[in-house]
């Protein structure tokens, strides 16, 4: 199967303003958290936080719990939930099936 690992989130915010941000799932750990999930940009300024971590950029709100993520613009809502990758399951199912 395949499985989102990213998302990304862009916003013109005004005419010179835009904001940027990206929900890396690679980031998190065994219990599904991190500390540097949520990665961007505002206003050219960078910008990351995990965990508990939230950030106002303008209009945009931008919050994590534990391993989800909401970006709220306006009347417009991306909520985001990461599972911790499980490499090599993919492999070892093919073994099991030979």
């Amino acid at each position: 199967g395949t499985f989102i690992t990213e998302a990304h989130v862009a916003a013109r915010l005004s005419r010179n303003r835009r904001a940027a941000a990206s929900f890396f799932s690679k980031e998190l750990g065994e219990q599904d958290t991190g500390w540097e999930v949520v990665r961007g940009t505002c206003t050219n300024h960078p910008f990351k936080f995990g965990r508990r971590g939230s950030k106002k950029c303008y209009e945009l709100d931008m919050a994590m719990d534990y391993s989800s993520a909401t970006f709220e613009l306006g009347n417009w809502t991306v909520a985001v939930h990461g599972m911790r990758s499980c490499r090599g399951c993919l492999l070892a199912r093919d073994r099991e099936a030979q």
